[in-house]
């Protein structure tokens, strides 16, 4: 019998550590040019790469793994490795780094700056790339959001219920459009992310947990579920380390707008801009930009 063939993970996500460490065995969800998708016994998908960025649910490898595994394989997982039986691949994290989210590293500009990069960004996307993909949108609120964010929130209504009328606006996207991860939940996740790490520039004392939740449970009930995970993951202030930077970048001027720019469209085929668009209505509540 030919000995095992070891790959070592350089990187491990916090959440995908969290749930390799619930499971006992995984299978090939799907295989792509970048990594393979794995669907673990604990009810999450993560990502194996070697060529992808730090993320919740990501471990980067030091050798490929995806062309010798294939959709529907399974993997057995015991401690801090992965044995895959059917190639003779074993992925070991033993001795991997843990990634989470880091905190912002700057203060957020004042709000005539930070509308004037998100200005710049949309310029350099071009505005109509931000449009809802082909086929009929759902007939969702989505474009209520500034407004209960700017005047619910300012104290005409109770926070709870400005909340509970926004998961209502917000919960015909999930699942609309094509892929794991459709362009309405991109757009979800991306307000849900702005508003769990800069929240407080829309209503400084709000607890937004009761959006969290309902969103999250609306989510593993009507989507994918590595949307629904990467949903829950932004509820928590976890995302992409690219995705987040761009975040920041959008509040705090670092990095630049042509940098933000980059990396929503390299972000998927959509999904950047999906997730910008869903960041504008958090960061834009006068709806001064009119996208």
């Amino acid at each position: 019998m030919s000995p095992k063939i070891s790959i070592s993970a350089v990187c491990l996500g916090t959440k995908a550590g969290q749930e390799l460490a619930r499971s006992s065995q995984a299978v090939v969800l799907g295989v792509t040019s970048q990594g393979v998708f794995l669907k673990l016994s604990s009810g999450w998908v993560i990502f194996l790469s070697g060529a992808a960025e730090p993320g919740p649910l990501t471990l980067i490898l030091d050798a490929p793994l995806a062309p010798w595994v294939a959709q529907g394989e399974l993997a057995q997982i015991s401690a801090a490795w992965m044995d895959f039986p059917s190639c003779g691949r074993q992925v070991s994290w033993s001795q991997s780094p843990g990634w989470s989210t880091p905190p912002p590293a700057r203060e957020p500009l004042a709000f005539s700056q930070r509308l004037q990069i998100l200005r710049q960004v949309i310029q350099l996307l071009g505005v109509e790339s931000l449009g809802e993909p082909e086929g009929k949108a759902p007939a969702s609120g989505a474009g209520r959001i500034p407004r209960l964010l700017f005047f619910g929130l300012a104290g005409a209504n109770a926070p709870i219920q400005i909340q509970e009328q926004m998961a209502a606006a917000l919960q015909p996207l999930l699942g609309f459009g094509p892929g794991l991860t459709p362009w309405g939940d991109d757009l979800v996740l991306g307000l849900l992310l702005t508003l769990r790490r800069w929240g407080a520039l829309c209503a400084p004392s709000v607890d937004w947990q009761p959006l969290f939740s309902c969103m999250t449970t609306a989510a593993y009930r009507t989507t994918t579920l590595l949307s629904a995970n990467l949903i829950e993951c932004a509820c928590q202030g976890e995302a992409g380390a690219s995705l987040v930077r761009a975040l920041d970048g959008l509040v705090t001027g670092d990095p630049p707008p042509l940098a933000c720019a980059n990396i929503f469209e390299d972000w998927g085929s959509t999904s950047g801009r999906a997730v910008l668009r869903g960041m504008l209505l958090a960061l834009d509540p006068h709806q001064e930009l009119m996208i």
